[in-house]
């Protein structure tokens, strides 16, 4: 029997398996055959679990802003407007981004940030979380609720993260004690970064930011800022078709349709401006509630008159949208809090399109005449066609009829 090269160096192999099998080596090995297949099981978790983050990721969108009015704190015990809060607390404007896992929100405010606040007991600055678009989740809509409080005792600041129930208490899932990293030297910003999976990476969300304080004995004074929608809302305007011709005299009706993120429901305001007043839209509906499909349209009549200068003429058509007011129950996690209801406006949006009309001369009388005759001969073509089409039947019947 011959025995080729390869064939000896796998018998060799062969017996040397053999070998490792025996007695405490076959305990070695399955061992090892363990741990790889433990290491492996590990691998596949953690990729799973990265690929279902990377499913649940929040949409990122690019740096946005909102402008807050000076001076309009809310005291919270008599439900009015005060301009007597804390000067570090009044909200100038706030920008935020987010990359999809993260929320970056800068509190921009109108007077520099006190590190160590004097004669306050009270100096909270925050984010209110509305992560389902549900008044009836969370304490009034409120789900979750990000704030970095200022403690009296310890002189020291505090980053909590709460989760909120529909009951009266709360959760804290994160809490940062002597939390420093969120204001510079003689700033005039907070930093209130959010990590998305905390809330459960929403795919969309309303936020209100919030900077607040108390004086011994004094009232809880609040600047609130308008609800903010996360990511940014869109909303569309067009025309169908997007340009016309008319003629002098003459009117015509275009389709006008409006689209928003689905679910906000948005109010939405409709104007137009024509530099020369001439033609004229006249919207069916200047007012309209966008329903929660994101999707509405309505006729849009353009007319000109006998003076209309011929040529093309541009109007802009604008929609202003505004989300609806929100009324939730103001809450800390401190045993200062009580409840409140107050509205605050959602953040408004103005998007434009434009509609190009071609405004031409009136026809004349012989184009008037030529366009009669024109649609009268198709009517008579028409007629023919009928005509003919039933003429040996007529023909038929009449013949039938002499015959008799």
């Amino acid at each position: 029997m011959v025995i080729l090269e390869n064939d000896k160096v796998i018998l060799l192999l062969y017996k040397k398996y053999l070998y490792v099998c025996r007695g405490p080596n076959l305990l070695v090995l399955t061992t090892y055959v363990i741990i790889i297949l433990y290491c492996l099981l590990l691998l596949l978790i953690v990729g799973l679990q990265s690929f279902s983050n990377l499913n649940a990721q929040t949409p990122s969108f690019i740096r946005q802003n909102i402008q807050d009015p000076p001076f309009d704190w809310v005291n919270q015990v008599n439900q009015t407007k005060s301009n007597k809060g804390a000067p570090s607390t009044d909200i100038a404007e706030v920008t935020y981004f987010s990359n999809g896992n993260t929320v970056n929100s800068t509190i921009w405010l109108l007077f520099p940030f006190k590190e160590i606040p004097i004669g306050y007991s009270i100096l909270n600055y925050g984010i209110m979380i509305d992560s389902d678009f549900n008044e009836n989740t969370g304490q009034k809509g409120i789900d979750y609720q990000l704030e970095i409080r200022w403690n009296n005792q310890t002189k020291t600041w505090t980053k909590i993260l709460t989760e909120w129930s529909s009951a009266v208490s709360g959760r804290i899932l994160n809490k940062v004690d002597n939390f420093s990293s969120f204001y510079g030297d003689h700033s005039y910003y907070v930093l209130l970064p959010m990590d998305l999976e905390n809330i459960q990476y929403p795919s969309k969300f309303r936020v209100i930011y919030y900077a607040e304080s108390k004086k011994d004995g004094g009232p809880l004074l609040t600047d609130f800022t308008k609800w903010i929608n996360v990511p940014p809302p869109e909303l569309q305007v067009a025309t169908y078709p997007q340009s016309i011709e008319l003629r002098q005299g003459e009117t015509k009706t275009v389709e006008l349709t409006i689209n928003s993120t689905s679910g906000l429901e948005p109010d939405v305001m409709l104007s137009s401006q024509n530099q020369d007043n001439d033609p004229i839209l006249d919207f069916s509906a200047k007012k309209l509630k966008i329903p929660s499909n994101g999707f509405a349209s309505i006729p849009l009549t353009v007319s000109t008159s006998s003076n209309t200068k011929i040529a093309p003429h541009t109007i802009f058509i604008f929609a202003k949208s505004s989300y609806p007011a929100f009324e939730f129950v103001k809450v800390n996690a401190t045993p200062h809090d009580f409840e409140f209801p107050f509205k605050i406006q959602g953040e408004n949006n103005i998007v434009k399109t434009s509609l190009l009309i071609d405004v031409k001369e009136p026809l004349s009388l012989t184009d008037k005449v030529s366009e009669f005759w024109n649609k009268l001969g198709e009517f008579v073509l028409f007629l023919y066609g009928v005509v003919a089409g039933l003429s040996p039947m007529i023909f038929k019947i009449i013949k039938k009829k002499l015959s008799k």
